[in-house]
């Protein structure tokens, strides 16, 4: 627990260097006080990368967590749920209509899966 300031740091100054480099890349084509501005950009976006980045850290602890408890083949079968989700969302929510391409792979994805689930039998 001693040493956690290092990765802290680390990202800190990674942020630091974006900011910086965004700043200089927009002070060309903006005023000085358009490219200032972008350092409030920065600032109200992180409390969403923060959001983001706990959400993953929690996600890769569950992901090693069942890695552990159960087979590996399962488990990332499992994983596999977010594909047609991501079909379903884009269905419902942006009434998009899945190509024949995305309808083939979905198939496939459920026959995989089913061979999965089912091989070991």
């Amino acid at each position: 627990m001693g040493a956690a300031w290092i990765p802290i740091t680390v990202v800190a100054a990674l942020s630091q260097t974006v900011r910086n480099a965004l700043q200089r890349s927009l002070k060309g084509r903006l005023s000085t006080n358009g490219a200032a501005f972008t350092r409030f950009v920065v600032v109200a976006a992180a409390p969403m990368g923060l959001l983001v980045g706990a959400a993953s850290s929690l996600g890769s602890a569950g992901w090693f967590t069942a890695f552990t408890l159960q087979i590996a083949a399962y488990v990332r079968t499992l994983g596999l749920i977010e594909l047609p989700a991501t079909l379903l969302i884009s269905l419902y929510a942006f009434r998009e209509r899945p190509s024949r391409a995305e309808i083939g792979g979905l198939a496939l994805l459920g026959l995989s899966i089913a061979m999965v689930l089912l091989g070991g039998r």
